[in-house]
C-alpha cells in the first residue's frame, strides 16, 4: 500500500514537473499578437523635421484659412506623421497640427558644423571682449543683404549698439520696412579685422545712446550665442533661433 502510494506520488509530481515545464516553455514563445508588434516596430521609422524660415505658423487643419495653434521659430524640432498635399501633419511639443511644406526641411541641423565663413561666439566665452564698447562692425541683415554700420556702446549680458550715421539708421529701418519692431531678426556681424559672427537684433530705440546725429535716439540689442536680457537675465528663445538661422543661412 505504501508503495502504490510512493509511485501515485512520484507520478503527480513527474506530472506536475511537465506541465510547469511546458508553460514556461509555451510563455517563451512568442504570441501571433507580439509578431505583430515586432513587425511593426521593425517598419516603424520616426521622420523629424525643423522649421527652415524665420516665422511659421502651426495651423489647426491644412489650409491658409485654419486656426493657428503656435508660431514656430527657425530651427523648431518637428516629429512628421503624415503629408496631406502640401502640408505636413506635425507633432511639436505635445501638440499636433499642419505646416506647409515649403518651411520644413527634413533630418535635424548640425549646430556644432563648421562654417568656414561665420563664427557661432558665445557671448560668455570670448563674446564680451570681442564686442567691447567702441567696437565698429559692418552688420548684414541676412533676410535682406542690407548692411549698415554700427558702434558697440556697451552690453554686460548682451551687446548694446548704435548705428553709426544718420545714413545707417535710414539702412537699418530699411529692413524692418520702414518701422521699428522688437521682433529679432538675422544679423550678421563683421568686425574690422574680418571676422564675422551669427547674431540677432531687434530695433527699437531705447535707453541711452552716444552718438547724438545719427537719428537714433538711444541704442538697440545685438544678441549672440547664450547671451540673454540685461533686467531678467533670461535668454530669449526668439534670438537664440535667428542666431541660428544666420549660422545656418550663411
Amino acid at each position: 500500500m505504501n508503495i502504490r502510494k510512493l509511485a501515485v506520488g512520484v507520478m503527480l509530481t513527474f506530472s506536475m514537473t511537465l506541465v510547469f515545464f511546458s508553460i514556461n516553455a509555451l510563455a517563451s514563445q512568442p504570441t501571433e499578437l507580439d509578431r505583430i508588434l515586432t513587425a511593426m516596430e521593425a517598419e516603424m521609422r520616426i521622420e523629424t523635421g525643423y522649421i527652415n524660415a524665420p516665422t511659421v505658423r502651426l495651423r489647426a487643419e491644412g489650409n491658409l484659412d485654419a486656426r493657428v495653434i503656435a508660431n514656430l521659430n527657425y530651427g523648431a524640432k518637428l516629429i512628421i506623421l503624415d503629408e496631406e498635399g502640401e502640408w505636413y501633419k506635425v507633432a511639436r511639443n505635445g501638440s499636433v497640427g499642419f505646416v506647409f511644406n515649403e518651411f520644413v526641411t527634413l533630418g535635424e541641423i548640425d549646430w556644432t558644423a563648421r562654417n568656414d565663413n561665420v563664427e557661432m561666439l558665445d557671448w560668455w566665452d570670448g563674446g564680451q571682449s570681442k564686442m567691447r564698447p567702441g567696437t565698429l562692425a559692418t552688420i548684414t541683415d541676412v533676410a535682406t543683404g542690407i548692411q549698415y554700420r554700427i558702434r558697440i556702446l556697451y552690453g554686460t549680458n548682451h551687446a548694446d549698439a548704435e548705428p553709426l550715421t544718420a545714413y545707417d539708421t535710414a539702412k537699418k529701418k530699411e529692413t524692418r520696412n520702414g518701422n521699428w519692431s522688437w521682433d529679432p531678426r538675422a544679423i550678421l556681424v563683421t568686425l574690422e579685422n574680418g571676422r564675422t559672427f551669427a547674431a540677432s537684433a531687434n530695433s527699437v530705440p531705447h535707453g541711452g545712446s552716444s552718438i547724438s546725429d545719427n537719428d537714433f535716439p538711444g541704442h538697440f540689442c545685438i544678441h549672440f550665442l547664450n547671451s540673454s536680457a540685461h533686467g531678467s537675465n533670461r535668454i530669449n528663445p526668439g534670438h537664440q533661433s535667428q542666431i541660428k538661422m544666420a549660422f545656418n543661412a550663411s
